[in-house]
């Protein structure tokens, strides 16, 4: 089903692709996964994936991380330190992934989870929204910034501290602040994301 997943989604012409699981080396996919993986890599497409919470597993042994075209994402706390089964070597970058509530508006209380998938999901979630905004602003950093080395430069820039991504040194806590209608928010915006897009 993954090995399926990633080939459906390079046939799509995806932007971006997450991978918040991951496979060992002896599994029997590998070798079908790693072509998958390199025809997506081939199309230039950002692909994000998981660190392995089994943090005993070597990075070379766990695929796709092991794959150099992948940003490997592993769970921090909500102060930013990786938690305790993330080896910081092997990873590019780290996002919340502990104690995270999954559905705030559910009808019965839901158990926060944890782990390296749900920081891979904000990750590409993240992504998703910074081409949003460029597409939104001009074309021409909307096209920069959908190469995978340009965005893993965006999340840096976004501001890094010990690889944990602060999102909210650059986002404001809400939009709404901006001056839309003088024209004043479009300007930020496009600042924002020129600030962001290695020309």
């Amino acid at each position: 089903m993954k090995l399926k997943a990633v080939r459906w989604a390079v046939t799509k012409e995806v932007d971006i692709i997450s991978m918040s699981w991951t496979i060992e080396s002896n599994s029997d996919d590998v070798e079908d996964f790693r072509k998958a993986i390199k025809a997506a890599s081939d199309k230039g497409i950002i692909m994000f994936c998981a660190f392995s919470d089994q943090g005993n597993v070597h990075k070379d042994n766990c695929f796709p991380s092991a794959f150099d075209s992948t940003l490997t994402i592993g769970a921090a706390t909500a102060l930013g330190s990786p938690c305790t089964w993330v080896n910081t070597e092997n990873v590019a970058f780290l996002l919340p992934g502990e104690h995270i509530t999954i559905d705030r508006n559910a009808e019965e209380s839901v158990k926060p989870e944890s782990g390296s998938s749900i920081a891979t999901a904000l990750a590409a979630g993240l992504a998703s929204l910074l081409l949003y905004i460029a597409q939104l602003v001009d074309a021409q950093l909307y096209a920069e910034l959908r190469k995978p080395e340009k965005m893993k430069k965006a999340f840096e820039r976004l501001g890094v501290k010990d690889k944990y991504v602060q999102v909210y040194e650059k986002f404001p806590l809400s939009f709404e602040e901006w001056n839309w209608d003088s024209g004043e928010g479009l300007n930020k915006l496009t600042a924002l994301v020129t600030s962001l897009v290695v020309k």
